[in-house]
């Protein structure tokens, strides 16, 4: 079934956690950039990836969603935000356990797609945004409020 937010992204789904749904919005074999809306249900991210001989420009039309760049601390996304992400540099981006998000995704090259994202590194970001303390008892909590348990 068709709706405004396209259709699951079931062509994608091995490099997804979560449900996410993909809306094609230009597809011309004539221009070599693709341009789709993606949504991601609460929780939902994708794989770490990168783009080769390209790049990918994220414009986020609604909700709220995580972006890390390998070795930079992720960062929160919100509708009007902007993010560039170069030639190479291997990333991920995904929805918050309270929110969807959705973005357009303007993509150039080709992908590279890469292994999920850890336990481990959603404890240590998330634990870092949040500012916890490193006890297992906060690592536990940390992730019920992220939302992750539910997705791992």
């Amino acid at each position: 079934m068709a709706s405004s937010i396209g259709e699951e992204n079931n062509a994608y789904a091995q490099f997804f956690v979560g449900q996410s749904y993909l809306k094609t919005l230009v597809a011309d074999p004539n221009v070599n950039v693709g341009v789709g809306n993606v949504t991601f249900e609460p929780g939902t991210r994708n794989n770490w990836h990168i783009h080769h001989d390209g790049f990918q420009i994220l414009l986020v039309t609604a909700g709220e969603g995580w972006y890390q760049e390998a070795g930079q601390p992720a960062q929160k996304i919100k509708a009007g935000d902007v993010v560039v992400t170069h030639d190479g540099v291997k990333h991920w981006h995904g929805a918050t356990k309270d929110s969807w998000l959705s973005h357009i995704a303007i993509t150039a090259g080709t992908p590279e797609w890469l292994e999920p994202v850890s336990l481990a590194q959603l404890l240590c970001e998330f634990q870092r945004d949040w500012n916890r303390t490193e006890t297992v008892p906060g690592f536990v909590q940390l992730m019920v409020e992220a939302g992750y348990f539910l997705n791992m």
